[in-house]
């Protein structure tokens, strides 16, 4: 955290995790909350049978722990929806991973963007083991987060694998399925797309959120994006506040008016 000096800032809970200095831990009031965010593993590769291969074989729990080797707290998830929002399902998605089908000869090289820097040698290993599983190679790209992020909206992208995440204060479906659809990926999921304006169109929140159940499944369904978890963080707050509520609404995070000092 550049800059800081003690007292000077009250507010870590929108700073990574690990970056929270550690006099905070045991100085502050601290509770852990399963936010509205989930991460995915996007696979921008047009040729169906090898991204069933690339999506069935990448194991989340394995990805996750080379990507973020400081990483405290995973919750799984079955499709792109976070718990908290209608339609989410808890639990690991379905996949079964087999090496290319016959005729597919060598598969091509296959780019995965990482945009941290304390986890190269981590990713490497996991690469050595996805191809003695899948006989698929990962080369691992550095990105900038700053570089990613002009990427991600552009077509045609550099990329084949990316991790995005994906927030919301509160639970509408939207925000979870637009930019994987009309960004991220090459190619067009015409049924999904069509499913996708009938929901953002719909007012019936039952019809809604059945609408988005169908859209969830069917980017599983695609092998287009793989949720590797929800992310469980501690929040921090003053030991002077109190009637600190959460949940209201699904929202994330206490409500200022309801502190009391």
């Amino acid at each position: 955290l550049r800059g800081y000096r003690a007292n000077s800032v009250r507010d870590f809970n929108r700073i990574p995790e690990n970056e929270i200095p550690r006099e905070i831990a045991g100085a502050y009031v601290s509770f852990p909350n399963i936010s509205l965010k989930s991460v995915s593993l996007i696979v921008n590769i047009e040729d169906r049978a090898l991204r069933h291969a690339v999506y069935n074989c990448i194991a989340p729990k394995e990805l996750r722990a080379a990507f973020f080797p400081d990483g405290k707290s995973f919750y799984d998830i079955q499709t792109v929806l976070p718990l908290g929002v209608p339609g989410a399902l808890a639990g690991k998605p379905e996949q079964t991973c087999g090496k290319l089908p016959p005729g597919k000869g060598e598969a091509p090289e296959i780019v995965f963007v990482n945009w941290r820097d304390n986890n190269t040698e981590q990713l490497q290993k996991f690469a050595a083991g996805f191809y003695e599983k899948s006989g698929i190679r990962l080369r691992i790209k550095k990105y900038t987060a700053y570089d990613l992020v002009k990427e991600l909206f552009v077509r045609p992208h550099a990329y084949h694998l990316v991790m995005v995440a994906t927030s919301v204060v509160h639970p509408h479906h939207d925000v979870f399925f637009r930019d994987i659809l009309g960004s991220f990926v090459d190619f067009d999921l015409p049924a999904l797309s069509a499913l996708f304006n009938r929901m953002t169109n719909e007012e019936n929140m039952q019809e809604k959120t059945d609408l988005a159940v169908k859209i969830a499944r069917g980017l599983s369904r695609e092998a287009v994006a793989l949720p590797l978890y929800q992310e469980v963080r501690d929040f921090y707050y003053p030991p002077e506040v109190s009637n600190m509520v959460v949940g209201k609404s699904f929202i994330e995070y206490p409500e200022i008016a309801d502190f009391r000092w």
